[in-house]
């Protein structure tokens, strides 16, 4: 509604509301349709006060016609009308609740000119029952700052104690109304319905709870945006203290049409309680009609609240509605599963939060499978946690990020291409030869880190003077750039065996980058150089992409591995991938989906998985023994079983990530044993063991976890004992070996528990500062010595465990003030806590 009604609607309004008060419950809502006859806005306005009315606990506190039609007359005479809050004088009354009453209030101060909406108490309301969700609604709403809620400018206390506030005014329609008038399609509805998910889940995110999630307190402006309104009777998961002396009344107030089976029985809500209203409001937008059909009496209504599946939206739809049947087609199948998720009975089956509704809508516009579908019991993730790069650190091994790519090129060496070109020959060989296919033939070797120092020291000078001798020569131009690919791969590529020199590795990726950038597009550059050209871009723009996340910058590393992706798709499109590069190619989509799950952006990531897997399988349907192949598809499920983890604890999430990291090692083991001294395959393999690990140790599975542990601590000690000289292997045996220490604490194994985390602690210690700047390396050295501190506890040894804590602190303290440390289990609080059972530093 306007600011206020308008006369000849309010007349309209009031005898129909009279005439239908009459009339049974039951009959009123075919009654106001007919009478309606068309007027939307009759007709909700009308369908509004009604349901005001019906709200009622018992059959004697339902109003008679005449009351009700007196408080109707009070709505639009408000007793403040005229009046002065603050700084804002209160023009016409634009709603009327139980317990408040919102005017649209103009600034008098004569400072500027703003049009606000003020919310007072009512003057006839019990202060025992009203005073303490209105100073809630107040206090959650100075907690929250979201582009999508209506922002809190200004709040004050009456002469007579009432309190007041002052809100941003939101001038648009109903989110069913806004859809309705403009003609949107279903798409368009979601994309609306979607951006309220998601700021409904910032709520949750902030321990809020709406409780009234309805249409009417979902507006939409005339620009498309979105603003969620009334938290009036929300409610704070942990509230604070309350703000004045008479909070702590009981209240139940809802809008039973939206309400979720718990409200009805008034039972705690939860963030699965605003889920299940959504699910009522989607299924309006969707099929056009309310779930619980047309039977409005509150017993009725609340039998199938409570006790009835409503009919799946797609079976719901009105068949004289204009397009019914390819409706309910596009609501068949996965909209439908979506929509039935939100409305399970049980909240414990329903999205764990409004954000993960979002995640599954999100992924149907892209055109993916939602969740909902297939895996409806199973799907519990929420997005309590936002992807911080350091959270990952918290007990999970990051060994996977470029691992598909490493993958490819352990089998490249046996796939050397044969260059016959004389131009610079004794040049070309020099650039194929012994930054290529040399650096290459070393990789897959226990020891290879010394051999490839050896080609960095004495390459450089030579690529330097070779980039100057290649201008105007194409093909040198694009070996030149591998070369330096190469070399930035030894210097400091991250999740592969490198010398911790990631500045240098950068420099490098960006000569590559130089020297061929400008090759990619030009029309004087004739093919095959112009794909070799886009290939070459392709993969150093992963390079530095990953070299960009594991630095933790994130939002520097997306677009560029994005763009490394979208020339590969441009090749592949125009049939220009080999073999070889074909590998890449599949790679580099899980290589993005990586980096995705990094910035938190669920339905792109798990699209770009699914463009990985399929192309790895496409490969594997026409090369059945492809273990390049095999290899990535496992990282995939690596990549997957990561994501799951990320989510929460919740037992059915877990379950998911762990069936996906036994895949990935299902797929991966075969290949190890056939290639048992390939490096970088069994550096892999031991990732995938440490990702199981870390899942079953969150899901209270220490023994296993322990022995996942140790398969991965051998397997990654024997490959850094064969090549000490490799910084990054001498990093993954310090994490997993202080992850190790944790599950045999937990195991009761304390002194086992200090050998491992001595162990880590020492690994950590041996490492180049380039290495340390890693912030998930920092973090785990920080908790190595706090997991170090609480062995020596439990084996008695207080002032060594004293010493380390301390250690922590200053470790943890350090990351915090470097990027913050999101969700973690460890934190300098955690380890402040376990400090206070220490004397002071230096006390005797």
């Amino acid at each position: 509604m306007s600011a206020s009604l308008e006369a000849e609607l309010w007349q309209r309004t009031k005898s129909l509301v009279a005439d239908a008060m009459e009339r049974p419950a039951h009959e009123r809502q075919a009654f106001v349709q007919q009478a309606s006859a068309g007027d939307a806005a009759l007709m909700r306005e009308v369908e509004e006060l009604l349901a005001a009315a019906g709200v009622a606990t018992s059959p004697l506190d339902e109003p008679p016609a005449e009351l009700m039609l007196e408080a109707l007359e009070q709505r639009v005479s408000g007793a403040w009308v005229g009046r002065s809050l603050g700084a804002y004088r209160l023009v016409s009354l634009i709603a009327r609740g139980g317990m408040g009453e919102v005017y649209l209030g103009e600034r008098a101060d004569g400072q500027y000119e703003q049009q606000v909406a003020v919310k007072v108490m009512r003057a006839d309301a019990d202060l025992a029952v009203a005073l303490q969700p209105f100073w809630a609604e107040r206090r959650i709403l100075a907690s929250l700052d979201h582009p999508n809620l209506a922002k809190l400018i200004d709040a004050g206390v009456t002469a007579d104690g009432a309190p007041w506030f002052v809100m941003e005014l939101v001038q648009g329609d109903p989110i069913d109304t806004y859809c309705d008038d403009r003609g949107l399609g279903v798409d368009e509805r979601l994309r609306l319905f979607v951006t309220v998910c998601q700021v409904v889940g910032y709520a949750h995110r902030r321990g809020v709870v709406h409780r009234d999630l309805k249409p009417s307190n979902i507006h939409v402006r005339d620009d498309g945006t979105v603003k969620l309104l009334d938290f009036g009777i929300a409610e704070q998961l942990c509230p604070a203290p309350a703000e004045d002396p008479h909070s702590g009344a009981g209240y139940r107030i809802l809008t039973p049409e939206y309400a979720s089976p718990e409200q009805i029985r008034g039972e705690p809500v939860t963030p699965a309680s605003d889920v299940y209203s959504l699910g009522v409001v989607l299924y309006r937008l969707l099929a056009r009609t309310s779930p619980y059909g047309h039977d409005a009496s509150a017993g009725a209504l609340n039998r199938a609240i409570c006790e009835q599946d409503p009919p799946w939206p797609s079976r719901a739809v009105d068949g004289r509605l204009p397009g019914a049947r390819a409706l309910r087609r596009q609501l068949s199948g996965g909209l439908d599963a979506v929509v039935m998720k939100a409305l399970h009975k049980a909240p414990a089956q329903r999205y764990a939060s409004a954000a993960e509704l979002a995640d599954d809508l999100s992924r149907h516009l892209q055109g993916l499978a939602v969740q909902a579908q297939g895996h409806a019991w199973r799907y519990r993730s929420s997005r309590f946690l936002r992807r911080h790069r350091v959270v990952l650190g918290a007990s999970l091994l990051v060994l996977v990020a470029g691992s598909a790519v490493a993958t490819y090129e352990a089998y490249e060496a046996h796939r050397q291409k044969v260059r016959a070109e004389q131009h610079f020959a004794d040049l070309r060989k020099l650039a194929t030869i012994m930054l290529r296919d040399l650096q290459k033939a070393i990789a897959p070797l226990p020891g290879g880190t010394a051999a490839r120092q050896m080609i960095v020291q004495n390459a450089l000078d030579s690529l330097r003077r070779l980039s100057v001798e290649a201008k105007g020569d194409a093909e040198l131009q694009i070996e030149l750039a591998s070369g330096y690919r190469s070399i930035g791969d030894i210097q400091g590529r991250p999740y592969s065996s490198n010398l911790g020199d990631p500045k240098s590795a950068r420099e490098s990726y960006d000569q590559g980058i130089a020297l061929v950038k400008d090759l990619v597009g030009n029309p004087r550059v004739a093919e095959p150089a112009q794909s070799h050209a886009t290939a070459a871009l392709a993969q150093l723009y992963q390079r530095k992409g990953t070299l960009l996340a594991s630095q933790d910058d994130d939002a520097a590393a997306e677009p560029l591995v994005a763009r490394g992706v979208e020339l590969m798709d441009q090749l592949a499109a125009a049939g220009q991938l080999d073999a070889d590069l074909q590998l890449v190619h599949a790679a580099m989509h899980s290589q993005l989906a990586q980096v995705q799950r990094f910035v938190d952006k669920a339905a792109p990531f798990f699209k770009s998985l699914e463009t990985a897997r399929r192309l790895y399988l496409t490969i594997l349907t026409s090369r059945p023994g492809d273990e390049a192949a095999a290899s990535g598809l496992a990282t995939t499920y690596l990549e997957e079983g990561t994501y799951y983890f990320e989510r929460d604890e919740e037992a059915a999430t877990l379950q998911l990530s762990i069936a996906a990291f036994r895949r990935a090692l299902e797929l991966q083991g075969p290949v190890v044993q056939k290639h048992g001294d390939d490096a970088r395959l069994r550096r892999n393999f031991a990732a995938h063991h440490a990702n199981l690990a870390a899942a079953l140790m969150r899901a209270k599975q220490p023994r296993d976890a322990a022995s996942a542990y140790q398969q991965a601590v051998q397997i990654l000690s024997e490959l850094s004992a064969r090549d000490p000289s490799s910084a990054q292997l001498r990093a993954e045996v310090a994490i997993v070996t202080g992850s190790m220490s944790r599950a045999l604490l937990a195991n009761g194994d304390a002194a086992g528990a200090v050998a491992a985390a001595q162990r880590a602690v020492e690994g950590y210690n041996s490492l180049p500062e380039g290495s340390l700047r890693d912030l998930n390396t920092r973090y785990k050295q920080g908790v190595a010595h706090y997991l170090l501190g609480q062995a020596l506890a439990a084996g008695h040894q207080e002032q060594r465990a004293c010493a380390a804590w301390r250690r922590s602190l200053v470790i943890l303290k350090d990351v915090q003030s470097r990027n913050g440390l999101g969700r973690t289990d460890t934190t300098p609080a955690v380890v402040a806590q376990s400090l206070q059972r220490c004397q002071p530093a230096g006390s005797d």
